[in-house]
């Protein structure tokens, strides 16, 4: 999956940029983070679909991927983003070495070496069956996915 795109960022200075980038082509969502500790999810599930427009003989415009949280994680650079997808989570990690767990519409979850905080439980925020789904998209019930398909992103 290949998705070229301009971002906007809170911070519009020069001093501001992408330090962190992740993707799921399954889930049709794209992570970024920037070195002021912002997070921003982006449903791709237009610009995917475009996509397959865009190549010739129609050259049509790809869709822009389309903001459905930003938050605030952490208070300095944020180097690197792991995507949960059978959670819907995001793991980021910090130049302040810590390593925080959120949803994808930016609800902490807790930090983790930290015991206290935690909002996490064995079924909370378990898509295990829905995986492969588009995360903005309808949800689907539970007859509508094969449990035995491992979902990769």
């Amino acid at each position: 999956m290949t998705v070229l795109t301009e971002l906007p960022l809170k911070k519009d200075t020069v001093d501001a940029g992408i330090c962190a980038l992740t993707a799921c082509e399954r889930s049709k969502i794209f992570v970024a983070a920037d070195n002021w500790g912002e997070v921003y999810v982006y449903d791709i599930s237009g610009t995917l679909d475009s996509a397959k427009n865009a190549l010739p003989p129609t050259r049509e415009p790809l869709t822009s991927p389309v903001q459905r949280a930003h938050f605030k994680a952490h208070d300095e650079t944020i180097s690197f983003l792991i995507y949960v997808t059978t959670r819907r989570l995001i793991v980021t990690g910090c130049t302040d070495c810590t390593i925080c767990l959120w949803t994808i519409m930016g609800e902490k979850m807790g930090t983790f070496g930290e015991e206290l905080n935690w909002k996490l439980t064995a079924i909370m925020h378990d898509y295990t069956k829905q995986a492969g789904q588009a995360v903005f998209g309808k949800l689907v019930m539970d007859n509508d996915v094969d449990s035995n398909k491992k979902v990769r992103c």
